[in-house]
């Protein structure tokens, strides 16, 4: 899970598996596979990297 941030300034994790799309328009909007939708403060390129971390630390992706 990541940790992110709504607008409204709330913190959130967020389940990475749970995501189907990641768009900036212009803030980061994140669909998820129930086709709900989630919008936060960090940037795409943040969010993409906080995955990959997170995947890193599981095992499933390579250091």
């Amino acid at each position: 899970m990541i940790k992110l941030t709504l607008l409204n300034g709330i913190k959130i994790y967020l389940n990475t598996s749970v995501v189907r799309t990641l768009e900036a328009s212009p803030d980061s909007i994140i669909t998820l596979v129930d086709g709900k939708t989630i919008i936060v403060k960090e940037s795409p390129e943040e969010i993409v990297d906080l995955f990959k971390e997170y995947h890193q630390s599981i095992g499933l992706i390579g250091l």
